[in-house]
């Protein structure tokens, strides 16, 4: 009796363990959309933040260079030049002063996109950061629900393990009773006087045969 106790229990617990590992693994997809809707949320945030940043550093592009002294003397030389009527040698310097323009202009351009550059890999890296940490709390979450899963499953394998001890020890005293009575059985059976040891055929008593007891 106790092994088709045994045998549905375990069938049960199978069974069991199906549902439990589709209970889970349902909490674990539901939780890493969650995750993937919070990456996709950061990620468009960081994109929004990335192209503000570009956005606003394109308008504050300069336009002039930032004019050494130099530059600005050798304007006050032409406008000084024009003034006194020397158009050619205003001409001749003004045409120097285009290539030192030029200059500084690329000088201005460059530390301003290098400026631009460093902050742009702050703000890169700061979202990198953000965004680790996200997947982080996901990883933790996952194996959360791992271990979650595990011991769950380890509770109920224990439960079944104790009653399969139960099933198994309720056996064992169910084969000492049994062998018990049928040993109590036999010892009375020996100890029987031989007067209540008769049997009757056709209405008669007869005796067992004494003869060699």
């Amino acid at each position: 009796m106790q092994e088709v106790e045994i045998a549905l229990a375990e069938e049960a617990f199978q069974k069991d363990k199906a549902q439990l590992a589709d209970l889970w693994a349902q909490r674990s997809h539901q939780f890493q959309q969650a995750v993937d809707l919070q990456v996709s949320k950061q990620s468009q945030k960081h994109a929004a933040q990335l192209e503000a940043f570009q956005y606003a550093a394109g308008s504050r592009r300069p336009a002039k260079p930032h004019c050494s002294k130099e530059l600005l003397n050798q304007r006050r030389v032409i406008d000084l030049l024009a003034r006194q009527g020397c158009y050619s040698k205003a001409a001749a310097v003004q045409q120097a002063t285009n290539g030192m323009e030029a200059a500084e202009m690329k000088a201005t351009l460059a530390t301003f996109e290098a400026e631009v550059g460093v902050k742009e890999a702050k703000l890169r890296a700061k979202q990198a950061q953000e965004m680790e940490v996200l997947q982080d709390r996901g990883a933790r979450g996952r194996d959360q629900l791992k271990r979650a899963h595990a011991q769950e499953l380890e509770q109920r394998q224990q439960r079944l393990r104790n009653l399969k001890a139960e099933l198994q020890n309720l056996q064992r005293l169910e084969v000492v009773h049994l062998e018990n009575f049928l040993d109590g059985q036999a010892r009375a059976g020996k100890q029987m006087p031989l007067e209540e040891r008769g049997f009757k055929r056709d209405g008669m008593d007869y005796e067992y045969d004494l003869v060699g007891i």
